[in-house]
């Protein structure tokens, strides 16, 4: 049987009702007084969910292990099983004052996060496992582990590319964590990557690395009946410009100004400043009456029940190859508009799926609008085409199906060539 060590970030129900979790009822009273956002114990990591999901049916062939930081537990650690997957909590918080003396010296950062480090490394020790997998290079809670686990096979999944160009112009993520990510990525020898930016960083980074093809599963959206009253939705979990709501709004702006009557609803949280610069382009553009932001949803069936009544998807991301959203809108069959990526290109190469447009150019985006507007058949029949590729390739099935193959190949010393990624127009091969 093959012992596998799972890092990554997770947190849901199932995992909360096994943890002893402290209440934050006074930093929301100073968070009320601040205007700040209130703190709380939201789903994290729901891919991750998902891939424990998949295990929990395999586990006459695995052990697994699970290994996350989860912010808010009473104890420094916390160890549970749960339909035979094998949990271990770390604890990453304290109490108000300790927390805001972390944040401002940055105690973590100076210690290279010393204190996680250690306490993972203890608990790979006891599981002794055939394989460590680390689930996201960039955050330092967890990945610099890696860094302390040469002894065993493993394997690191990228979540996303901190030290791609577009992300740095956007100064999204701090210096410190972009080179977190770059040290763990030149550190590792084997790079699970999904987009075609992901494999050339590694190559030029880490030439030497097997580059594994890996795709994250998305969360399969219950269906709900829901009458379509608007006709674009934008939605994400925290709404940010490089999830691409600028571009929507003024790719919006754009249709209305030429006549067109039609409704965007917008669905998430935004950071109190960033609202208000969102609130001004609305204004500017005199959309205020087109536009609902419906703000955030508790409930994850609440964003989908939104995200069903409308006719068509807006979600326009600048440095994404490919947002879980898109992947739920597809499960949902309703037209994706998104900006051009290499994932949507092979995806389109295949058959038409996803209407893109060119990245960054909102005269082009707008113009795909009006096309979704003008040609329902066509783009419902797209977004079904789109709901049978997310159910083969994105679903927790598919996805955990293709990292099992990683698993056994790794462990296995085997060639690898089943696993590596392969990108557009590449003979690269495993060296």
């Amino acid at each position: 049987m093959k012992r596998i060590a799972f890092i990554g970030p997770l947190s849901n129900s199932k995992v909360r009702s096994q943890l002893n979790l402290r209440s934050y009822n006074l930093r929301n009273i100073l968070m009320k007084i601040l205007k700040h956002p209130e703190y709380g114990y939201p789903d994290q990591g729901s891919w991750v969910s998902e891939y424990v999901e998949y295990f929990e049916s395999h586990t006459d062939e695995y052990e697994f292990h699970l290994i996350t930081v989860h912010p808010g537990v009473k104890e420094p650690i916390t160890e549970f099983s749960f339909s035979d997957i094998h949990y271990h909590v770390i604890n990453s918080s304290s109490n108000l004052l300790i927390d805001y003396l972390n944040y401002k010296l940055k105690i973590d950062e100076r210690s290279n996060y010393g204190r996680f480090r250690k306490k993972i490394f203890k608990i790979i020790k006891n599981i002794n496992p055939s394989l460590v997998v680390v689930c996201g290079a960039e955050n330092p809670q967890y990945s610099l582990a890696a860094l302390d686990l040469k002894e065993y096979k493993t394997y690191v999944i990228l979540q996303t590319l901190l030290n791609s160009e577009k992300r740095k112009s956007l100064n999204v993520g701090s210096d410190y964590r972009r080179s977190c990510e770059e040290i763990v990525i030149n550190a590792a020898n084997f790079i699970g990557v999904s987009s075609d930016d992901e494999y050339h960083y590694v190559r030029q980074h880490n030439p030497f690395a097997i580059v594994i093809r890996n795709i994250f599963p998305s969360k399969i959206p219950p269906t709900f009946e829901e009458v379509k009253d608007v006709d674009f939705v934008f939605f994400a979990n925290a709404i940010t410009k490089f999830k691409g709501i600028e571009d929507a709004l003024l790719a919006f702006a754009e249709i209305v100004r030429k006549g067109r009557k039609c409704k965007l609803r917008v669905v998430g949280s935004f950071d109190v400043d960033y609202f208000e610069w969102i609130r001004k382009i609305v204004q500017e553009n005199d959309i205020e009456g087109c536009v609902e932001f419906s703000g955030y949803c508790q409930a994850i069936d609440d964003v989908y029940r939104y995200v069903q009544r409308s006719r068509n998807i807006l979600l326009p991301s600048i440095t994404a190859p490919f947002n879980s959203t898109v992947k739920e809108g597809m499960f949902m069959r309703i037209p994706v508009i998104m900006y051009d990526t290499d994932m949507s290109n092979k995806i389109n190469h295949i058959a038409p799926t996803l209407l893109t447009a060119e990245m960054e150019n909102v005269q082009d985006l707008a113009d795909k609008m009006t096309f979704a507007l003008d040609n329902r058949d066509y783009c419902e029949s797209m977004a079904k085409i789109a709901q049978a590729y997310a159910y083969s390739n994105f679903s927790g099935k598919a996805a955990g199906e293709l990292l099992q193959k990683a698993f056994d190949e790794i462990c296995g010393d085997q060639n690898y060539e089943n696993i590596i990624y392969k990108p557009v127009n590449s003979n690269d091969r495993v060296h």
